[in-house]
């Protein structure tokens, strides 16, 4: 495969669209936690605490 500028810049943007998936998803945990003061457990629950694996 030969290196080119446009493979660079193919791969920036796949590196800032995955950071950004990572920051939705613990701006998603965090919501979760905000809304769990209860201390309900969100991972026994059928469905949830596997979204969450980075």
């Amino acid at each position: 495969m030969t290196y080119t500028a446009e493979k660079e810049k193919e791969y920036e943007n796949f590196l800032r669209e995955r950071s950004r998936k990572v920051k939705v998803v613990r701006k998603e945990v965090s919501i979760e936690k905000e809304n769990n003061k209860e201390g309900i457990d969100n991972t026994k629950r059928k469905g949830h605490g596997t979204t969450h694996t980075l």
